[in-house]
Order: structure tokens, then sequence, then C-alpha cells
């Protein structure tokens, strides 16, 4: 539980320099400089302390860490600060729901309190832009005097969705009774991203020098978001080149001719979030083995926290998994058959020969309790934005667990491409031999990639080189962390060679990675990234007669 005040750290821990500056000193400082820098500081140092300071008494007084005591301590804090750090998210918007996505996404390190608090994040913060306000953005940016004219049940005191920097809506385009969804950009929500960058690369400079290199990279990506008629040319480009994979995934049609820098109208796709969808599913699995579900989610999480995170899943494949499921629904036709018959058949002519006074009842349809398959699942998701980095050069760089929605037709939807990055075709096939070299497991060739790419260390370790490159692209299970959650094996890599600079190549398509894994993770189903990715490397030097050594 420890390794929670740690994350938290990540947020406040100038604020912890109380012993040296004086916390007064970097309340003036921020009080002079930024009102938000000082919601963030006033909202999460003392959090921040509080966990700080349990973990320093049970070091040195105890009790021992990770006993039963000392989670025990550890719940308490758990439960009193859980609602505070949602709101103080919550309050200051931006930046930070991106900070809360990533952090809930990451179950292997939150506590069961927090990670359901922040998962909030993802689509549900209050929305704070009025109905009046909403309807003069829509009215100016599509030129309408009346939006009644363009669309039908349109609420805009009603969002169906709110997140980072906008809210969005539901309603039907009058034109061809299309069933959109609509995007509409918070006022002024640019200024405040900006303003948080500044803030959290200040932070970052003090408690986690090891982050600050990928800032650049992130604020320009960040960036990309606020032009919805950019993100509506990437949305339609990203549902072009999805098109062979559209009996797995769906991506909406934006309506160019509706989309303008505050809004972004298009096709809706029904059904919940994929997590949301998984989780539901589970629950009636447990159900029906007499097994409390939540308990089942702690007992795994608690595992994760003492042994580290499990290797790659190894069980049935996805065929295997989709055989088995073909079968029970073979199996529920068979059994249904003959009481088909009886419902449609025997039962009405009953009733007829009867002359309608006396009927049978009807029978009951069995069904079989048919599980996701969440190998395929995560395989989909790994081979699509594989195809994406490594063949199109094209990729959602955000792929965080709101993004995906599991279809009635059990189909993925692929929603929100408001940050996507472009490749340039040397950059594609440098990623292109860099997994190609982590599937041939080529140590020296990862570095040689790398290094022309731009990754500057103190002392060029190439053991930490080689370890940080698979932790970035492939797993981060406690065979290749040494057994330590992800952030504790950075501060070991980064204390054993402290890295300078890193090419633009690899911060986006290792958050992408990072973001799958965690999707992985949520499902219990942790994944090799590589062993999908490699093959379709392999393949791409093949079919472009890339040179693998050059």
């Amino acid at each position: 539980m420890a390794r929670f005040g740690r994350i938290l750290t990540g947020f406040a821990k100038v604020a912890l320099v109380s012993t040296g500056l004086g916390l007064g000193g970097g309340l003036a400082y921020v009080t002079a400089t930024d009102q938000r820098s000082l919601k963030l500081w006033t909202g999460m140092g003392p959090v921040v302390v509080h966990y700080r300071a349990i973990e320093v008494k049970q070091k040195y007084l105890g009790p021992a860490p990770n006993s039963p005591e000392a989670d025990a301590e550890y719940d308490v804090l758990h439960h009193k600060y859980a609602d505070h750090v949602l709101r103080t998210f919550q309050e200051l918007r931006g930046f930070y729901i991106k900070v809360g996505q990533y952090l809930a996404s990451r179950n292997d390190m939150l506590p069961d309190v927090y990670s359901e608090k922040l998962r909030t994040l993802e689509d549900q913060v209050p929305h704070d832009t009025d109905r009046d306000t909403i309807m003069a953005i829509m009215k100016q940016s599509l030129g309408v005097g009346d939006l009644k004219d363009i669309l039908v049940g349109f609420d805009p005191a009603k969002p169906i969705g709110t997140a980072s920097i906008g809210q969005v809506f539901r309603a039907r385009l009058k034109e061809n009774g299309a069933d959109v969804a609509i995007k509409v950009q918070t006022p002024g929500i640019e200024a405040l991203f900006r303003s948080d960058l500044k803030t959290a690369r200040l932070f970052c400079s003090v408690m986690a020098p090891e982050q600050v290199i990928a800032f650049d990279e992130i604020e320009k990506q960040f960036m990309t978001e606020f032009d919805y008629r950019k993100e509506a040319d990437q949305l339609e480009k990203v549902r072009q080149n999805m098109r062979k994979f559209s009996s797995e995934v769906v991506v909406p049609k934006p309506y160019m001719k509706y989309c303008t820098k505050e809004v972004l109208v298009m096709d809706f796709i029904p059904g919940p979030k994929l997590i949301d969808g998984i989780r539901e599913m589970g629950k009636v699995w447990a159900a029906k083995q007499g097994i409390d579900f939540e308990q089942m989610q702690r007992d795994t999480k608690a595992k994760y926290q003492k042994e580290g995170l499990p290797p790659p899943y190894n069980g049935p494949s996805a065929a295997t998994l989709e055989m088995y499921r073909t079968s029970l629904h073979v199996r529920d036709e068979i059994v249904n058959y003959p009481v088909w018959l009886y419902n449609t058949i025997a039962q009405p002519l009953f009733s007829v020969f009867t002359l309608g006074f006396l009927s049978l009842p009807r029978a009951p349809y069995f069904h079989s309790f048919i599980p996701l398959n969440s190998a395929k699942i995560m395989d989909t998701l790994l081979r699509v934005h594989g195809h994406q980095l490594l063949v199109d050069g094209f990729f959602n760089a955000d792929p965080h667990p709101g993004n995906f929605l599991l279809c009635p037709d059990e189909r993925i939807g692929l929603i929100d491409y408001g940050q996507v990055k472009r490749l340039t075709r040397e950059q594609r096939h440098d990623m292109v031999k860099l997994i190609a070299a982590l599937y041939r497991k080529d140590e020296a060739r990862i570095r040689e990639i790398v290094m022309a790419n731009g990754y500057v260390s103190k002392y060029t370790d190439p053991t930490v080189i080689s370890k940080m490159v698979v932790v970035c692209f492939d797993q981060d299970g406690r065979n290749t962390t040494d057994g330590l959650n992800l952030q504790q094996f950075m501060d070991k890599m980064f204390e054993t060679d402290p890295w300078e600079k890193t090419g633009e190549l690899v911060i986006m398509p290792t958050r992408m990675s990072l973001l799958l894994r965690s999707i992985g993770l949520m499902m219990n189903h942790p994944v090799s990234v590589v062993s999908v990715w490699g093959p379709m490397a392999e393949m791409v030097l093949k079919r472009e007669k890339i040179a693998y050594s050059a």
C-alpha cells in the first residue's frame, strides 16, 4: 500500500520539502504565480504528507510494512482521501483529468477505492458549462440561428459524457436521421492545459526528473486536441485505415460539414465502455459460480501488490476460446429446438383444439452463460493498434479504457482520436526495426536504434537500455521489472543510469503500449505486446524490403 503514497508524491512532492524550504515559501510562490497551482499544492500536498508520514512511521516504528496491521493503516487513509483526491482532479480539470485517467488504468498500482473513483474521470467529469453557453457555442460554430434546423432531440442540459476538454451530447441529424454524438469544447480549456503542463513540468523537475524528458513531446501532442476540425480529419483517416478490421472494430464517421474548431459531430456508437461490459459479464459468471466478484477482484489486486504483476497470459488462445463459445451457441440451438416446436406449433394448436378454453404455458428457452472472449479482445486491440503504428504510421496516442466501447455485436468501438501521432516514413521504419529487434531479442540492435534516435544517458548502460525498452514496448510483469512496480522500477533504472534525452520516436508509442497493457490488467489478462507486434514487424520488413541492420 505504500506504493500509492509514492504515486501521489508525483503530484506534490515539492510540498514535502517543507523541512528545507518551508511549505509556506512554496505556497507563497504558487500564490503569486498561479491559483490553479495553489489548488494543486493545497489539495494534494496534505494527502501526500500524510501518506509519507505513515510510510516513515512504519519503516522506523512499525508495524512492519506489508503486514496486515500496516495495510489496515493505509486502508484508513485510502477511505479518508479517495473522494478528496477525486474532487481535486474534478475541480482542476484540464491536464489533471488526463493524469487521473492514466492512474485509473493502472489498477495494479492503485487501491480499489481510488481506481473506482478515478475511473469516473473517463467520461463522468461534472460539467460546468451551462446550457446557454453550449447553445451559443453550437449556434456560432455551426452558423445557424436555430439548432432545430439541423438537429432533432438535442438537449444542451443533458450531456451523455464529460471528460478532459469538453462535453458529449446525443441527437439526430435532421437531414438523414443519423444518430450522432456531438462533442462541444469547454471554453478556455486550451489555456488551462498550457498552464497545467507548466506546473506539472515544475513538479516533475523536482520529484521525478526521469519524466521531464518526455514533456516536450507530451505537450506537443496534447496541444493537437483543441481543434475539432483536425480531430475530424484524423477520425476519418483512421476510419478508412481500419476498414480491413471492420468485422472486429467500428470507428465513428465524422460529418465534416458540421465539424468546427469547437464542435465535432460523428456517428453515435452504442454500447458500454469495454471494461464496464466485461465487469458486468464477470459479475454474472461469478454469481453463477457462487463467488463474490468484488472480493475476487480485491484478492487479485492484493496478489499483484504482494507478488508483482504476473507474466503475460499463457492460457487458451483466442481461436480456442471462440470455438468453445461457438459450441455453447450450438448446444443452445439444439436444446431449444424442441422448445421452439412446442411454443410455435404445439401450444397454438392445443389452444385451437380446445376452442381457446384451455391453453398450455409457454416453455422457457435455455440460455448458456457465454463469456466474452478476453483473449480475442486483447488480440484485436493489439493487432489493430500494431497496424496503426507499424503499417499506417498513424496511431491513437491516447487509447485509455474510456476510449473503447463494447458494441452489441461484440465489435469494439474505437472513439476519440484527438491525440493522433503521425510518424514519418523513416520513423515508422525505425519503429518496425525496433519491434523486430525486441522480437528477436537482439539487444545490440535495440541499443543501436534507440541511440540513433536520440537517446542519451549518463553511462550508456546497456542493461538499463535493454530493460527500459522491454518495459516501454512489451511488458512490465514481475519477470521483467525485478518484482517492482512500474514506478519503482523506473526509479531504480534512473538511479543506475540517469537518462538525459530520449528521441521523439519512443514517447507516444510507449504511452500507447502502456495503456493497452493496462486494459489487459483490468481484464485480468496481462499481455506481451511484442508477441503480437513482433510478427507484424517481421512481415512489414519483408513486404517493404526494409534493411533490418541498416
